[in-house]
């Protein structure tokens, strides 16, 4: 096997907030942002293919358009290859089917609407197109997606507005919707610090991935 690097994705910086790269794997880890949504994504696949990695993994955030996947929870595709789902399994990391779109899902009806409609678990905006990518090249991939938002949740509305592609904020805009929503930054606190515990939840099964992936190719990285 081609000894590339293993490429690890992110849509933005706060999704990576917790992770950090084994020592032992600081040469062989490359850690990309993408930007939000699947344009981007696969622009950003550009430069994935120039790095001819080994393995890519997509990951950060989901919302969970099914009952029973809860806030926290880390899952993957369930359609990657056995040697991953034998190692997610090692980790307690269950498989789920995914749902990409193309736009912002934060309502409990569209969730709705999706699972019914794309028999999805989980829905997220860029792993389909890395994912299909990698696919394509000869690539071996998987996504790994912690669940930030459950099905019967809404995300405020406002958030679309003042959060920039790269997940950034534009305070202008912020500034703007909580003089129409005096309330607003209440609900946003609940939501980062939600955020907060679920990248966290993420950094730990991503180390303990690494640490079975590596494990299997100790001879090879």
């Amino acid at each position: 096997m081609e000894k590339g690097p293993l490429v690890l994705l992110f849509a933005v910086k706060s999704e990576a907030s917790f992770f950090r790269v084994p020592p032992h794997l600081v040469d062989r880890v490359t850690i990309l942002y993408t930007g939000i949504g699947r344009e981007r994504a696969l622009k950003s696949m550009e430069r994935v293919l120039e790095l001819r990695p080994r393995l890519v993994i997509s990951s950060g955030f989901a919302g969970a358009i099914v009952p029973d996947l809860k806030a926290g929870l880390v899952v993957h595709n369930a359609d990657c290859s056995e040697v991953f789902r034998k190692i997610f399994r090692s980790i307690s990391v269950r498989g789920a089917a995914f749902c990409c779109v193309d736009y912002i899902v934060n309502t409990p009806e569209t969730k709705q609407y999706l699972a019914g409609m794309l028999s999805g678990e989980i829905v997220e905006m860029e792993s389909g197109e890395i994912l299909k990518s990698c696919k394509e090249n000869g690539i071996d991939a998987v996504a790994v997606r912690v669940i930030l938002d459950e099905y019967n949740e809404r995300i405020p509305d406002a958030v679309s507005r003042f959060v920039a592609a790269d997940g950034s904020i534009i305070f202008s805009r912020l500034i703007l919707e909580t003089l129409k929503n005096p309330g607003l930054p209440v609900e946003l606190y609940k939501w980062w610090l939600r955020s907060r515990l679920s990248a966290k939840a993420l950094a730990e099964k991503l180390h303990l991935f690494f640490g079975k992936y590596c494990d299997l190719a100790v001879n090879d990285l």
